[in-house]
């Protein structure tokens, strides 16, 4: 247990403290100005330190890292008025250059910008971050007119700011939306709103990637076909646009959805083949950068997503380190790779694939190695038995990730899959194989079409017997429970609890442990649902968007009422609302009602629309708190002893009104 002693791991010494840097920026929101003072006080008190060889130097050099981090994470403030989630600007501009080809979906074109400029509010702004543009033209137009990878074009629309969540454990569209660099989403109704001002050409690498993402997928139609095609797609260069919702909401509800998309896991898999390849090298040198040099395409062609840069920079430290000749220590090169993405992108540490690829390797590292040498100590009939050793080294591991990433799981999707511990134990070989038959088939496409069509078709095969075993699971009664969101201070709490277990140091040590977890977890459950102000309630009002439009949910008892206004209410759309409501509230049905405004729920109802963007909800039996605190989002809070529901206004207020339901909601004086 020596080898987990800080001083073992100089990068992940610093990356933690980096990381709590950036996650306060994000908190207290200081200027670039403070955080630069916050800084040079915090690297004159470490020279001092230095200097007088203070016995404090390691905690005043922790405390500069976290100011560095502070003033990395506030150089990623946006300088443009701030916009809430789901807000929209009418009659904005757009500038910029095309980085991908158009996905055509039905009578919408969508595509990514890398936004120079944005026009809107009176201002232009720089936004240093991608705009994914949706053209919706219900007049036919010629995709070939379309904008190509390194046009410069000028588009004019709709701006929005992607939302969150619409109901507890919803889709997160702006986190997803962020781990890919995407800031904003810009719709337009008209194909003539997009001008190409310039046509570019294209990089050497911009161009062999394009190249290549054209090859597999002329691969993945011709040599695997049909929706495992689709899914060769996903697993190659990150393509996730064939794969059908249904297919995707079986892997979610079996905890698998990991592998319908590019991760870790995948470059792991390729990286193990590379040095295969390269390990026949006598020239250890030669062997790094050789590896190096074709791992790094793969990254780029992939759109060097957190998961995937944190593979390959662990990949490329790990065996720079048995080319030196030293002790290859993988946590300390997951911490380098941490330090190194958020250097580069300070946003990254709020994106959930970030979290759950960090979290999961940690916990791989921390909790299963040591548990497999348990198992191998206590349990000495496992190692007499090759298939009994690799069954528990599998069950190890799987279970090592999910505990690991559960705080984080439970915070953002409020939902845990039950079966996903053995699910995962078939489905990633399977998919291991599939991958490699996938990349093997891609590259021998252009020179040995007879070997490309054989091993498209066994990945082909072992895509669809994953999908069999996957749609096995989801058909279980207890594959998925839904246990609702839980909030920071809860996810916290049983983050701590995860790394209680991770640092216990003997097997009875580590069963004592596991224990509290499961009591932590039961008791953060426990206390979300005695303290949540809308659960329990007869009377629940949701204000959410629905196909581009502002609509209501109405929850009474086992009933919910969908108020929308002059727009189609789709069949898919609306289980999946139900499926939403039901991770909070007993609703057994669902009906639309057409309306021509929403103001009519005002009118003999005991619930009360306070505003549309952001979405606000008003509950008898709950006071209800409007205040000018725009920046916060709905919560309960106390006043005077009294619970209070505190919702943000989006127009600023004189005063703090309370208003509290009695046979109607009044305000009330406190």
């Amino acid at each position: 247990m020596a080898d987990l002693h800080w001083k073992y791991h100089p990068a992940l010494k610093f990356a933690v403290p980096f990381a709590a840097g950036i996650a306060a920026a994000r908190l207290a929101q200081p200027s670039e100005a403070q955080a630069a003072l916050l800084l040079a006080v915090s690297i004159s008190l470490l020279a001092l330190a230095v200097a007088g060889r203070s016995p404090l130097l390691p905690l005043i050099l922790g405390c500069t890292v976290l100011a560095t981090g502070a003033l990395r994470g506030s150089m990623e403030m946006p300088p443009w008025p701030q916009m809430f989630s789901g807000e929209e600007v009418a009659g904005a501009e757009a500038c910029g250059r095309v980085l991908d080809a158009p996905v055509l979906r039905g009578e919408e074109a969508e595509f990514t910008v890398a936004c120079d400029s944005l026009l809107f509010m009176n201002c232009v702004v720089h936004p240093g971050s991608h705009l994914l543009v949706r053209l919706r033209d219900t007049t036919p137009f010629d995709p070939r007119l379309l904008p190509q990878p390194g046009d410069r074009v000028s588009i004019g629309g709709t701006l929005r700011v992607p939302d969150g969540p619409s109901l507890p454990g919803g889709f997160d569209q702006a986190s997803y939306l962020a781990g890919r660099g995407t800031g904003f989403v810009m719709t337009s109704s008209r194909a003539a709103s997009v001008q190409i001002t310039a046509r570019e050409e294209l990089s050497i690498p911009e161009r062999l990637a394009l190249t290549a993402k054209r090859e597999v997928r002329a691969f993945a139609d011709t040599h695997v076909g049909g929706e495992e095609g689709a899914i060769v797609r996903a697993l190659l260069v990150g393509d996730r646009s064939g794969i059908d919702p249904e297919t995707a909401a079986l892997y979610s509800r079996t905890g698998t959805v990991h592998v319908l998309s590019v991760s870790g896991l995948h470059v792991g898999v390729i990286a193990l083949l590379l040095f295969v390849l390269v390990s026949w090298i006598p020239n250890r040198p030669v062997q790094l950068l050789l590896f190096a040099a074709l791992i790094a395409p793969y990254v780029l062609l992939t759109g060097a997503q957190a998961p995937i840069l944190r593979s390959a920079i662990m990949a490329v430290t790990l065996m720079g380190a048995r080319v030196a000749g030293r002790i290859g220590r993988p946590l300390n090169a997951l911490g380098l790779a941490a330090l190194i993405i958020l250097m580069l992108d300070p946003n990254a540490l709020f994106d959930v694939g970030f979290q759950l690829s960090f979290a999961s390797i940690a916990g791989i590292m921390l909790i299963a190695v040591p548990a497999n040498r348990a198992v191998r100590t206590h349990l000495r009939i496992v190692g007499r038995w090759p298939v009994l050793q690799w069954l528990a080294q599998a069950v190890v591991l799987s279970a090592s990730a999910q505990i690991a990433t559960l705080p984080i799981v439970l915070y953002h999707f409020g939902a845990v899959s039950i079966i996903a511990l053995v699910i995962n134990i078939v489905v990633v070989p399977l998919y291991s194989i599939a991958l490699g038959a996938s990349l093997g088939g891609a590259l021998a496409m252009p020179l040995l079409p007879a070997l490309a069509d054989y091993l498209g078709g066994a990945a082909a095969l072992t895509l669809r017997l994953a999908g069999e075993v996957v749609a096995l699971g989801a058909a279980l009664p207890l594959a998925s429970v839904a246990t609702g969101a839980i909030g920071p201070v809860s996810a916290l709490v049983l983050g701590a609890a995860v790394g209680r277990l991770a640092a216990s140091r003997h097997l009875l040590q580590w069963l004592l442990r596991l224990t509290t977890v499961g009591l932590a977890l039961a008791c953060v459950l426990v206390l979300e649902r005695v303290t949540d102000p809308i659960a329990g309630n007869d009377v629940v009002l949701y204000i959410m968007p629905w196909n581009g439009r502002t609509a209501a949910v109405l929850v009474r008892d086992t009933c919910a009422s969908l108020y929308i206004c002059r727009s189609p209410a789709d069949s898919a759309s609306q289980c999946r609302l139900l499926r939403a409501l039901r991770r909070r509230h007993p609703v057994e049905r669902l009906e639309s009602i057409d309306v021509d405004t929403l103001d009519i729920l005002n009118e003999g109802s005991n619930v009360m629309i306070v505003n549309a963007r952001p979405r606000e909800v008003a509950v008898p039996g709950v006071p209800l708190m409007l205040s000018a605190t725009r920046t916060r989002p709905i919560a309960c809070v106390g006043a005077g002893g009294d619970p209070l529901l505190q919702v943000p206004l989006l127009t600023p207020v004189e005063r703090t009104i309370v208003l509290a339901y009695c046979g109607g909601w009044e305000v009330v004086e406190w």
